[in-house]
Formats: C-alpha cells, sequence, structure tokens
C-alpha cells in the first residue's frame, strides 16, 4: 500500500476520513470517554458500597447473635 491508501476505505483524503470515523467511532474519538461507558464509575462504585455494607451488617449481626446465645446459654 502506498501512503495515500487506506485499504478498505479507499485512497486519498476521502480514504483517510472514512478510516478517521470509523476510528473514532470504534476506539473513542475527541468527545468520547475512555473506556466507552459514561457513568459506569457510579454504579460500580454503589455497587461496591452496598456489597460492603451488608458484608458488615452480616458480622455484626452473627457477633450478636453469637454474644445473646451465650449469655443465655450462661444462665440456662
Amino acid at each position: 500500500m502506498s501512503d495515500k491508501d487506506y485499504g478498505y476505505f479507499g485512497k486519498g483524503s476521502t480514504g483517510y476520513a472514512q478510516y478517521k470515523t470509523s476510528f473514532d467511532r470504534n476506539f473513542g474519538g475527541p468527545d468520547k470517554q475512555p473506556g466507552g461507558c459514561s457513568g459506569c464509575g457510579f454504579w460500580v462504585n454503589l455497587v461496591f458500597v452496598v456489597v460492603a455494607v451488608l458484608l458488615i451488617l452480616g458480622l455484626v449481626l452473627s457477633g450478636a447473635i453469637t454474644l445473646i446465645m451465650n449469655i443465655f446459654n450462661m444462665f440456662w
């Protein structure tokens, strides 16, 4: 291929324009965020926090139930 041949997209400035449009659409252009997902960070963080809170609550409740059972067993 010569310097001005863009293969499937054609030759010259038209080929380059089609190539550049396709590249930006698929891999992110000037107005597209890296990673391809706008706002995903919020949802990932939200899921992480919810799972962490549920784990902590589970540990606290597990410890509370064990404590109550130990106190109950002391008197019976």
